[in-house]
């Protein structure tokens, strides 16, 4: 063969590599992607109903909770979060996997 033409081998490790790289790339963004759920809207500490509620009348709606309505509140967003993490987690799981498999294969092309 002669010397500056790509062996099929290379081409296939040069491809493999690509699309492991870009579907890594799609796994990374998905983890920094923000994630809403319906139950976000059910407790008071959501960010979007703070965010749309006047400071006062959202001051007022907290005057209103007893105790245990505010404890119920704090443990559905902790729920709520700790969902959303375990899905954040899986795909930035996924993002080192693959990246680590391309990085394999790009190892392999370079010492061909």
């Amino acid at each position: 063969m002669e010397k500056g033409i790509p062996s099929v081998l290379s081409i296939i490790f040069l491809f493999l590599t690509a699309i492991l790289f870009g579907i890594s790339s799609i796994f990374s963004i998905a983890t920094l992607i923000p994630r809403l759920t319906q139950e976000q809207n059910k407790t008071k500490i959501y960010f979007l109903k703070i965010k749309e509620s006047k400071r006062e009348e959202f001051i007022q709606s907290w005057n209103t909770l007893t105790s245990d309505e505010i404890l119920t509140d704090y443990v559905l967003n902790i729920h709520n979060l700790a969902s959303l993490q375990t899905k954040k987690y899986r795909y930035l799981r996924s993002s080192v996997v693959i990246t680590m498999i391309a990085i394999g294969f790009l190892i392999a092309l370079l010492l061909f």
